[in-house]
């Protein structure tokens, strides 16, 4: 009678709660492409990302190359298969690694929050901010603002490790995220768990989490994740340090309207006392008997800087909008300022027949007649900022827009 061979099982290994969040990734697409385990970059012990199989010594016996390894959960669930392709001894008796392809079995039911967990890819128009702790407004103010510029959906994540997630702390960081996706025409909430993420190496916690954001392919990333001790530290400090922004530009470019506007948005998302220097309104109070002279402008845009940077040292946000036509001035409100607190120069390069067009004040025509003898722009020059951190010409871009790349800016130290 012909004898029928039957398939040798295959070894079967119950994963950890660590090891089923590091699947959950694998599968998930956010542990780099293809789905696979990767042997350790030494012997001496798993790298830290991708990650690494450690098979007990028990188990590591019968595996070799070509065989396959199913990964249960404690319930003894088959939720996926290996497929051997290397196998490394650990440097101790523990047991080996293995890599190789992995194959999903069935879906994963352990918690926390099964339904909210993401994968891979997201899709090009989805905006992801990433968060460890729940966020104070100023991020979700600039998450919104990132939104509207880029006409994207958000996609807000809670982001822990294995034991940081299976605590009180991180369902409340979920309800908060939930709470501030509700206010967002197309925001939703996802969850991100990163074993090893609050290792006490913390640069390369942060790699972790990078990588893995990296893999989600989303159009944009805000990443505001970090562990407990650097957060608080950041808050403080970001609480402490006050900014000037000072807008240069010809006259009738715009600038005292993205002032305006600028002062606006940031009375809605910032705590910092929010105070606007406008260049015709320091003209009467703090240049009053000031000409137009070089010298006279010179000192004017001085003094502008000085108090802006007083107002900076005191943790408070100044926004400057003198015409500032001079290179020279311009740095030396920047050295003001920046001994105080961040600073950002918008240059405002609306060009000149655009802001002759408007002549609100009949400026430009008083100069072209001869009565403005030293008017910027006609009878004296305006010189091109060498270093601007963002040029806006208002006649191509709109105010909302423009606001919205300036807050970018300022408040790109958030994300880092």
């Amino acid at each position: 009678m012909p004898r029928h061979s039957h398939p040798v099982p295959a070894a079967s290994m119950v994963l950890e709660e660590q090891q089923l969040d590091e699947l959950d990734l694998i599968l998930g697409g956010l542990a780099g492409t293809p789905a696979s385990y990767a042997l350790p970059s030494s012997t001496t012990g798993p790298s830290l990302w991708p990650p690494a199989l450690l098979v007990p010594q028990a188990l590591a016996g019968g595996l070799t190359n070509s065989s396959e390894l199913h990964l249960t959960d404690p319930d003894g669930t088959p939720l996926a298969a290996v497929t051997i392709a290397q196998i490394c001894p650990a440097s101790t008796s523990a047991g080996v690694f293995v890599a190789g392809r992995v194959t999903a079995l069935q879906p994963a039911e352990h918690p926390p929050f099964r339904h909210l967990r993401v994968k891979a890819p997201l899709g090009p128009s989805t905006l992801v901010a990433a968060f460890s702790r729940p966020p104070h407004p100023d991020q979700i103010k600039m998450v919104a603002h990132a939104a509207r510029r880029y006409a994207s959906s958000v996609l807000l994540l809670a982001v822990q490790d294995s034991d940081g997630s299976r605590h009180r702390g991180f369902d409340r960081l979920v309800e908060v995220l939930e709470l501030c996706a509700a206010s967002m025409p197309a925001g939703e909430v996802g969850v991100l768990v990163i074993p090893g993420f609050l290792t006490p190496d913390a640069a390369n916690g942060k790699t972790r989490v990078q990588s893995t954001l990296q893999n989600l392919g989303a159009a944009h990333v805000l990443d505001f994740c970090c562990p407990a001790d650097q957060d608080d530290e950041h808050r403080a400090a970001h609480r402490s340090t006050g900014a000037v922004v000072l807008f240069t530009g010809l006259s009738g470019s715009g600038k005292s309207t993205l002032a305006r506007a600028l002062a606006e948005q940031l009375h809605q998302l910032d705590d910092r006392a929010v105070t606007l220097l406008d260049g015709d309104e320091v003209r009467r109070f703090l240049s009053a008997g000031l000409g137009f002279s070089r010298a006279d402008r010179e000192t004017n845009v001085e003094r502008i800087g000085w108090v802006a940077a007083l107002i900076a040292k005191s943790s408070g946000i100044a926004i400057c909008a003198p015409i500032a036509p001079f290179e020279s001035t311009r740095q030396r409100v920047r050295e003001l300022a920046s001994s105080a607190g961040r600073f950002v120069l918008v240059h405002v390069s609306t060009p000149l027949d655009i802001c002759e067009a408007r002549d609100r004040k009949g400026l430009y025509a008083k100069a072209r007649a001869g009565l403005l003898p030293d008017f910027t722009g006609i009878g004296s020059p305006y010189e091109q900022p060498l270093n601007a951190d963002l040029e806006i010409d208002t006649s191509a871009t709109s105010v909302d827009e423009a606001t919205s790349q300036i807050i970018s800016i300022l408040y790109r130290d958030l994300a880092s």
